[in-house]
C-alpha cells in the first residue's frame, strides 16, 4: 500500500473524532470548534521549534518528491489534524485522565507502527517524548475549555491569533507545495526548502499579531487597505533583497492580497464561531 494512503487513513481518523465530538459535545459546539482551531494553531508553533528548527523527525508520505515538503505534509496530517481532533474530543466530552492516558497510548502505538512501516523516522526524538507532550496538550485543551466559559478578553484574543496562524501557515504551505508560488531565501539552512519554511513560518507568527488586532478591533475597509499596502512594501523589499522569490504567474500585488484574504476569512470565523464561545 502506498505510504500516502496510511496518512489519508490518519486524516479519516481525525475527521471521525471531530464529527464524534460535535455530535456528543457536553460544551457549546462553538467552543468545541474553537478548541480544535486553537490546538491546531498551537501545533504549528510546536512543530516550528521541534520539527523545522531542531529536526526532530521526518515523515515519508511519498506524495512530494521534495523531502521537506513531503515531511511537512505528514506533519500537518498528524500534528495539525489528528492531535487537535483528539484534544477537541477530550475537552468537549470532558474526559478524565484515564481517557487522556488511553489516547496518548493509542497515538504512541500509531507512531511505533509508522516507524516499523518506514512511514516515519526519528532523528533525536523518541516515542516517550510524544506521550509526554500529548498529555500536556490534552491538559491545555481541558484548561482552555474552562477558560472559554469565563469569557476573558485575553482568551478571545488568543483564540483569534491561533486561528489566524492556522490559516496563514496552511495556505502558505499549500501554495508552495502544490503551486510552487514562492520561496524565501534567508540563508539559515543549507536545504533551500527547510530554509524557506523556517523563515516563512516565523514571518506568519509575527504577522498574525497585528492582523489579530485588526480583525478584532479595527476591521474596516481602510484597515484592509493599510494591510495590503504594508505587506506590498515588505514583500517588495524582500524581493529586491533576494529573500523572496516569486515564481511564474505571481507578482507582489497578488502575493500581498493573500494576507487580506486571510484577514477576511478570519473575520468571518471570528464572527460566526469564536465570538459565540
Amino acid at each position: 500500500m502506498p505510504n500516502y494512503l496510511w496518512f489519508f487513513l490518519l486524516a479519516i481518523l481525525g475527521l471521525f473524532f471531530i464529527i464524534f465530538s460535535l455530535k456528543n459535545s457536553k460544551i457549546p459546539k462553538a467552543q468545541a470548534v474553537c478548541i480544535f482551531l486553537v490546538m491546531s494553531g498551537m501545533a504549528y508553533a510546536f512543530e516550528y521549534i521541534i520539527f523545522i528548527l531542531l529536526g526532530s523527525y521526518e515523515y515519508h508520505v511519498g506524495f512530494f518528491q521534495n523531502q521537506w515538503l513531503d515531511s511537512t505534509f505528514g506533519s500537518i496530517f498528524s500534528q495539525a489534524l489528528v492531535v487537535p481532533a483528539i484534544c477537541m474530543c477530550i475537552a468537549s466530552l470532558r474526559l478524565n485522565v484515564f481517557w487522556m492516558i488511553g489516547f496518548a497510548g493509542l497515538l504512541m502505538g500509531i507512531e511505533e507502527l509508522f516507524l516499523r512501516l518506514g512511514l516515519y523516522e526519528h532523528h533525536w526524538w523518541r516515542t516517550p517524548y510524544t506521550g509526554m507532550f500529548l498529555m500536556l496538550a490534552f491538559g491545555i485543551a481541558k484548561w482552555w475549555a474552562r477558560m472559554l466559559s469565563l469569557q476573558k478578553s485575553w482568551i478571545r484574543w488568543f483564540n483569534l491569533y491561533f486561528t489566524i496562524n492556522l490559516i496563514n501557515h496552511s495556505v502558505a504551505f499549500f501554495l508552495t507545495a502544490f503551486f510552487n508560488s514562492h520561496k524565501f531565501n534567508p540563508g539559515w539552512f543549507s536545504d533551500s526548502s527547510r530554509d524557506s519554511l523556517a523563515f516563512e513560518a516565523l514571518w506568519w507568527f509575527i504577522h498574525s499579531v497585528p492582523v489579530t488586532f485588526l480583525v478584532q478591533r479595527w476591521f474596516k475597509w481602510y484597515s484592509l487597505f493599510i494591510l495590503l499596502v504594508a505587506d506590498w512594501m515588505m514583500f517588495m523589499l524582500m524581493e529586491q533583497s533576494g529573500w523572496l522569490v516569486l515564481k511564474h504567474g505571481w507578482n507582489i500585488t497578488l502575493f500581498s492580497l493573500l494576507p487580506v484574504g486571510v484577514a477576511l476569512s478570519s473575520y468571518l470565523i471570528n464572527k460566526i464561531i469564536l465570538r459565540k464561545t
